[in-house]
């Protein structure tokens, strides 16, 4: 079993991992559920004060992120596992299961960028190869149709959609962290 790791002591952690998951565009590779379900665990850390692991039922967890469906919810899971982002330990009877979120090594390079890197275009702070993302306009019908199709597809949408979710979870953090 791995023992939950020192936090800097200043409890910026969830910001960190936050950032990280924005600038390094992690949401693309990943999905959108990992990247929230990231978020919230990294947040939760914050409440714990990186004391310990934060401790959650599947179900609990569910309701906490907003899962609607069990399968959604262990893919999501899965994929930000298996990417390095979260560590995850299994459960047991009468034992909720652990996590802790991970900045993986590719990520690190964006961990402490100044915000002054924001005043410049995102598509030079993307990861440098281009991957294809999921749809989230659903299928259209002609030739034109696929994952990459619909109307505003393409990099500009998933970056102003990765951009307002990550600004959204940061301001749940800072108004978590307000009520202290």
């Amino acid at each position: 079993m791995t023992e939950y790791p020192t936090r800097p002591a200043k409890g910026v952690w969830a910001l960190m991992v936050i950032r990280a998951l924005h600038k390094s565009g992690a949401a693309n590779q990943i999905g959108r559920d990992s990247a929230w379900l990231i978020t919230t665990i990294a947040t939760m850390e914050d409440v714990t004060r990186y004391t310990k692991a934060v401790s959650f039922w599947n179900t609990h967890l569910m309701d906490v992120t907003g899962f609607g469906h069990k399968g959604t919810f262990l893919k999501a899971r899965a994929s930000a596992v298996t990417a390095g982002w979260l560590i995850y330990q299994e459960g047991r009877k009468g034992l909720a299961a652990t996590y802790w979120t991970n900045i993986p090594t590719a990520a690190l390079p964006f961990v402490g960028k100044g915000v002054e890197d924001d005043a410049g275009s995102y598509s030079d702070q993307q990861i440098a190869t281009p991957i294809k993302c999921r749809s989230e306009s659903g299928p259209t019908t002609g030739p034109e149709s696929g994952p990459e199709s619909g109307p505003e597809s393409g990099p500009e949408r998933r970056t102003r959609r990765t951009v307002f979710f990550l600004l959204l979870a940061m301001l749940s953090l800072a108004r978590i962290c307000n009520h202290r």
